[in-house]
């Protein structure tokens, strides 16, 4: 395993964790304006990238409007022409699509695109849906030339890009304890990350309770970077620091090289 696809310093900053974002002060989470903060501040970026109904992807984090919009329902049931007419509660600010983000981030921050799963299986990719969506992904994270990777907690995910867009920078995204409605033994396959070796990894993001773990160490070891969520103070960065490549974080400023 290598970490070569990433470009040349994308572990340099900590990653802005769904931006740079403060509710209190109308720049809500995985808007605009937490993504131009998050460049104004010289961070990395981490957003959530999540299917509309026209399988495009549009950067938002949960598979429902519910808490961060005056809709109801879920993300999939509209399309994304739809979506970015949207306000985002507390805000001024809209659902931005991946081409928005691009545009707006313009090279100028790395950016890491959590893929969700709507389903909430970490199952196969088997709906044709799901693989436009994918395809979708992929195509415009190509044309991108800007320092960007994807990453997701679904494995399936990841072997699609490994399969299909192997030029794309890809991360494994995992914790001691995915979800329980997934059984005892899925749950450790993934907190195990089993399988992870045969996926080309060029990071993890791994939950910072969780650290220091031997199974992160031996997946560092092989040259798999590490990165890790999500981080809210200064003493919590510190005690992670010698496990990690870099840091995801909220609520605080931490130090920029």
């Amino acid at each position: 395993m290598s970490a070569s696809r990433l470009a040349p310093g994308f572990l340099s900053r900590p990653f802005a964790h769904r931006g740079l974002h403060e509710a209190a002060g109308g720049v809500i989470e995985n808007s605009a304006s937490a993504v131009l903060a998050a460049i104004a501040g010289g961070y990395g970026i981490e957003i959530d990238l999540q299917r509309a109904g026209d399988h495009e992807p549009v950067v938002f984090h949960d598979p429902v409007l519910d808490r961060l919009t005056e809709a109801r329902g879920p993300v999939d049931a509209l399309p994304s022409g739809a979506l970015r007419q949207m306000r985002l509660r507390g805000s001024e600010d809209g659902i931005v699509s991946l081409p928005d983000l691009f545009n707006l981030v313009a090279y100028r921050a790395p950016l890491l695109l959590e893929i969700k799963d709507p389903t909430g299986r970490m199952a196969p990719i088997s709906d044709a849906g799901h693989t436009r969506f994918l395809h979708r992904i992929a195509e415009l994270a190509s044309e991108y030339k800007g320092a960007r990777a994807v990453m997701s907690f679904n494995p399936h995910v990841i072997a699609w890009f490994t399969e299909h867009a192997p030029q794309i920078p890809r991360g494994l995204v995992a914790c001691a304890q995915v979800d329980p409605k997934l059984g005892t033994a899925r749950n450790h396959a993934l907190a195990q990350m089993q399988g992870a070796e045969a996926l080309g990894l060029d990071f993890l993001s791994y939950d910072a309770c969780a650290l220091p773990d031997p199974r992160v160490a031996e997946l560092g070891a092989q040259g798999v970077a590490v990165i890790c969520w999500t981080i809210r103070d200064l003493a919590a960065a510190k005690r992670v620091a010698p496990h990690v490549d870099q840091i995801t974080f909220e609520g605080f400023s931490p130090p920029r090289p």
